[in-house]
């Protein structure tokens, strides 16, 4: 699936068929994520509005990803290719569409972002964070809830995954494959508690 925005009309295709939606989503305040041009603000504002709209008129309000390289801020959003995926209520295989992971293995570090929308007001889960930490190509990991609150995790210029690796392997060191959906989500605000001590802005 690609994505073109035309002011507040998105045009898409899904298996080669043209479609187009109106995207009514708007956020109060656009955020200004932090260590970002002004080009690049204005690009995950208007991925954070495609979501949305995607996830709302073709997804049934499930989880929709979007992957969009840093590099294009500021180009003309015509002219940009996006890796957009659509999952289920609870999840969303990124990497099953081929831009996305086109996207992700060939960019440069940290010049990816991927956002995707939460249909509950949870923040990221485990597996966002997770995700985040094992491809040097991504910058950035936005969730978006379905009610317009974005939470996002970054990495800063001094970031390092091993030892980002070691404070995520410590904060699901209880973590077992029977461990309750509810403990699996406390080890994910634990280490969003210190992500600032392994150079993660959140």
């Amino acid at each position: 699936m690609g994505v073109i925005f035309r002011q507040n009309i998105i045009l898409y295709h899904i298996d080669g068929d043209i479609c187009s939606i109106f995207s009514d989503c708007k956020f109060t305040l656009p955020i200004k994520y932090h260590g970002l041009t002004d080009a690049e603000n204005k690009l995950l504002y208007d991925m954070s509005v495609a979501v949305l709209t995607i996830a709302r008129e073709k997804n049934d309000s499930n989880e929709v990803s979007i992957t969009v390289s840093l590099t294009d801020a500021g180009t003309d959003l015509s002219m940009i290719e996006y890796g957009v995926c659509l999952g289920t209520e609870h999840t969303v295989d990124i990497l099953s569409d081929s831009q996305s992971f086109h996207l992700i293995m060939s960019a440069s570090e940290c010049a990816v972002a991927v956002l995707h929308n939460h249909p509950s007001t949870q923040t990221l889960s485990l597996e966002d964070i997770s995700f985040l930490l094992r491809y040097a190509s991504i910058r950035f990991m936005l969730v978006v809830t379905n009610q317009g609150i974005i939470h996002y995790l970054c990495k800063e210029a001094d970031f390092s995954f091993e030892v980002a690796r070691y404070l995520f392997n410590e904060c699901v060191a209880d973590i077992t494959p029977n461990s309750p959906t509810k403990d699996i989500y406390y080890a994910g605000l634990k280490f969003l508690s210190r992500c600032s001590e392994v150079v993660l802005y959140y």
